[in-house]
């Protein structure tokens, strides 16, 4: 008999547990209404629970009498027409309501308190991992309010349910959490490491390598424990530091550094083999000549110039000097050249041709010694087919327009006065297909553009 009595108790008490679990969990309580009560007639509830009144049988209603501030007053009928009601209360406190047909008899109350809160966080992947990658930490649940910590310390703006890890360092990250009702929770830690990367340097950066010198030493350093080079083709080791280049033509190479930690970071470093001139310019243009210029290229015995008349064949002009400039002379009138230049080595070996670089010589106006020239005339559409917009780049003045095709002919020619239009419309209806230069001569200047007729 003792042990029935005992055995009893253990089962009461599952139940017990059983019970007060599943209510704690539950979110919807059903009240009945029948037999003039509300049955159960007092229940607490927690915020965001839902109450369901049922009929059973009668003529009833479920109507608020007192409810919290803020909270939404109801009023329902509950009868075989009208067999259910539904209400989720919106804020703690106490709800008072009656059957207003049988108010003396029926009344109820709702309790609504608030739920504790709880909160977990759980990370996305890894959580440790070079700097350049994240992991992401997300909180459940979703709703509610949160800021997250690092080290235990705010981390500012970090509002949302989850939060995006990638600064450098090894520190505990949490979230406090703060349900509806405002009551809060701090999260579990998760551990996140985010390892430094190693800084490299390539001496040299860059390096130049001019006949009769064929190598560099590249030399990187930085506190990485071991070092991988590529291209492999003309070095004479991949790994380690300093490296020998030897590249037949100008190569970047890199350098891949990994430490200790596991972490890589790369740096280039190029070596230009026979450096070409850069930044072509022409200047002092006239109808018949132009000077032409480059960089000086310091390591260069002289320099290889070519001009032609676009597409034709190539005159070349060799200079003995380092000396990056040449006049040229002898050109046609408003003609269109492409020049190019290359630099020579002692070994009598040459650098590589620089790309085509164009300059217009110019169209003098007859009687009339032209001091200056300008090709920034703008003029649209180009090509052109039916009509082409001159705009000057002068105001308030006289202009004479001609075009002139590649012979320099004069194919139209009209006079202007820039205090009535800024820009002209020219008609090239009657022109044939081809090349032509646009000149528009305003006193003692001229300027032009080259445009295409189709």
């Amino acid at each position: 008999m003792k042990n029935t009595k005992l055995n009893l108790k253990k089962i009461a008490l599952l139940f017990a547990i059983v019970g007060c679990n599943y209510f704690a969990q539950a979110t919807k309580i059903v009240v009945n209404t029948s037999n003039f009560q509300f049955a159960p007639a007092n229940i607490t509830i927690q915020l965001g629970d839902t109450v369901m009144w049922q009929w059973v049988s009668g003529f009833h209603n479920t109507t608020s009498s007192v409810v919290p501030g803020g909270a939404a007053p109801w009023a329902a009928p509950l009868n075989n027409g009208a067999t259910t009601f539904t209400y989720v209360p919106s804020k703690v406190g106490t709800y008072n309501y009656t059957c207003t047909f049988h108010s003396g008899v029926m009344v109820g109350s709702i309790i609504v308190i608030c739920p504790a809160a709880a909160v977990s966080i759980v990370a996305s992947g890894p959580t440790t991992f070079c700097k350049g990658g994240s992991v992401v930490l997300s909180a459940t649940p979703s709703t509610g309010t949160f800021q997250w910590k690092k080290n235990g310390v705010n981390i500012p703006l970090a509002n949302s349910s989850s939060y995006t890890v990638n600064a450098t360092g090894n520190f505990p990250y949490t979230v406090m959490y703060t349900n509806a009702c405002g009551n809060t929770a701090l999260s579990n830690a998760i551990q996140v490491n985010v390892k430094s990367n190693p800084t490299i340097t390539i001496s040299p950066s860059s390096a130049i390598l001019c006949p009769p010198v064929t190598s560099a030493t590249l030399n990187a350093t930085g506190g990485s424990i071991s070092y991988t080079w590529s291209p492999a083709a003309s070095l004479n080791q991949t790994t380690g530091s300093p490296v020998i280049a030897t590249p037949i033509a100008s190569t970047t190479y890199t350098v891949t550094g990994t430490s200790a930690n596991g972490c890589t970071a790369t740096k280039t470093a190029r070596v230009t083999v026979k450096p070409k001139p850069v930044n072509l310019s022409s200047f002092n243009i006239t109808s018949s000549g132009a000077s032409v210029k480059w960089d000086t290229v310091a390591c260069a015995i002289g320099y290889t110039l070519q001009y032609r008349v676009v597409a034709g064949a190539w005159t070349t002009i060799n200079i003995t000097t380092n000396t990056p400039t040449r006049a040229i002379t002898g050109l046609s009138m408003s003609t269109v050249y492409e020049w190019r230049v290359r630099a020579k080595y002692p070994n009598a070996t040459f650098s590589a041709y620089t790309s085509i670089a164009t300059f217009s010589t110019l169209l003098p106006k007859q009687g009339l010694n032209i001091v200056s020239a300008s090709n920034d005339l703008h003029i649209f559409p180009n090509p052109a087919t039916e009509k082409l917009n001159v705009e000057f780049p002068f105001g308030d003045d006289n202009a004479v327009i001609k075009i002139v095709n590649s012979l320099g002919q004069t194919m139209m020619e009209q006079n202007t006065n820039v205090n009535d239009e800024q820009s002209v419309e020219i008609k090239l209806s009657q022109l044939p297909t081809g090349v032509y230069m646009v000149a528009v001569y305003n006193g003692d200047k001229q300027y032009l553009a080259r445009f295409i007729k189709k």
